[in-house]
């Protein structure tokens, strides 16, 4: 997905916290089926750039295995959102990560929150 739904314009990882602005990318296939009228991104093509980031912060593919907490809070759009910050943090757990993300507008519009387990793939 990072090829063709979105790309990293920034990322800066702190240990277990990471800030990323991310650019959409509005020819993306998937707006062709979602909705090629209004791009709309998917939840779980958000979810996925949220997991995809993580991956970069910790070096090694990741499976979400399990979420705790999900909440859409505004539509992700290409038009409206070229583009996006995502605050992530990364707590060590037995199993692999607790990931905790806040995905939001360049004006600190929240978006998309998660909290979730990721596990090493």
């Amino acid at each position: 997905m990072r090829k063709d739904f979105f790309s990293i314009e920034k990322q800066e990882i702190n240990g277990s916290e990471a800030y990323f602005l991310l650019h959409m990318l509005p020819d993306s296939p998937v707006y062709k089926g979602h909705f090629p009228e209004k791009a709309i991104a998917p939840g779980v093509c958000n979810i996925e750039m949220i997991k995809s980031c993580a991956e970069v912060v910790v070096g090694t593919p990741l499976l979400l295995s399990y979420i705790a907490q999900c909440r859409l809070t505004a539509l992700v759009t290409p038009e409206q959102y070229p583009l996006l910050q995502l605050h992530l943090q990364l707590v060590s757990i037995e199993t692999g990560w607790k990931l905790i993300a806040k995905l939001m507008s360049t004006t600190d519009e929240v978006c998309m929150e998660l909290k979730a387990e990721v596990t090493p793939a």
